[in-house]
C-alpha cells in the first residue's frame, strides 16, 4: 500500500512493529512471505479489531501481517473505495455506518 495509508500503522509501537516483522505468512490468505518477496513485495503491517465497548467508543486491536492485496481488500469501504481507518471500512462494509 505505497499509495494508500493505514492509520493503524501510525499507532502501533516499535515493539508491535517489531513482532510483526517476524511474521512469515498473510494472516488472511496465507501467502508466503517469500513468494511475495520473488514478485518484488512484502508483509505489511495492519490492525484487526478485537474488541470494542460500545459505550465509551474504545476499541482494543491486535496487530495482524497482511500481503500487500489483502491489506488492500482490508481498507476498502461498501463502495469500493480506499478508508485508511480499518474500523470505518469494515462498518461501511456491514452496514453499521
Amino acid at each position: 500500500m505505497a499509495v494508500r495509508t493505514c492509520n493503524y500503522q501510525k499507532r502501533i509501537s516499535a515493539e508491535e512493529r517489531e513482532l510483526a516483522a517476524h511474521e512469515t505468512s498473510c494472516s488472511h490468505c496465507g501467502v508466503l512471505l517469500k513468494d511475495l518477496v520473488l514478485v518484488g513485495k512484502h508483509l505489511e503491517v495492519c490492525g484487526e479489531e478485537f474488541m470494542g465497548d460500545p459505550t465509551t467508543g474504545e476499541r482494543e486491536f491486535t496487530t495482524i501481517v497482511l500481503c500487500p492485496d489483502c491489506h488492500e481488500e482490508h481498507h476498502l469501504d461498501a463502495n469500493g473505495r480506499h478508508n485508511p481507518c480499518i474500523v470505518k471500512a469494515r462498518q461501511s462494509r456491514e452496514g453499521i455506518v
